[in-house]
């Protein structure tokens, strides 16, 4: 719940009555400020970007910084978990909601961080390195303010 305070522009300043009948230059405008609240319900939070959200992910394999691609190991001695959260629709970039499309462009983005796993080519039967693999943390939205024809200058 949040409360909204309004201050009504009429209220601000007052005259303090004077402790005399006679009106004298000592009586001072003081400003009195009368508070009035607003009670507005405040929804759940809303994801404008579709997205997909993996919690403790064990994936099989991985992109590396230098973008091979590799197998995580996944067993008794070394387990990588994570939670992934990735655009639904994958590297489409697909539009956010609730967003002013006459003045802005918007797409989803998935953004990335590198995390510590072991790992190795796939399929081979080389022992488990330690490396730095790609992890989608929160994707996030993109706006781009949009410029119509109208708005564009011609070139002097």
């Amino acid at each position: 719940m949040i409360v909204l305070l309004c201050v009504n522009v009429a209220d601000i300043f007052a005259r303090l009555p004077s402790d005399s009948s006679e009106s004298s230059a000592e009586d001072l405008d003081y400003p009195a400020v009368q508070k009035k609240s607003l009670e507005l319900e405040v929804p759940e939070a809303e994801h404008v970007c579709p997205t997909t959200i993996m919690k403790r992910h064990k994936p099989k394999f991985g992109h590396m910084g230098n973008g091979s691609f590799v197998e995580l190991q996944q067993d008794s001695e070394h387990s990588f978990e994570a939670t992934f959260v990735e655009c639904t629709n994958g590297h489409h970039r697909p539009p956010c909601h609730g967003i002013d499309t006459i003045i802005y462009s918007s797409e989803c983005v998935t953004s990335y961080e590198w995390r510590t796993a072991f790992v190795r080519l796939p399929g081979s039967n080389a022992d488990f390195i330690q490396a730095q693999i790609k992890v989608s943390p929160p994707s996030r939205g993109v706006l781009a303010k949009t410029l119509r024809e109208d708005q564009i200058s011609p070139e002097k």
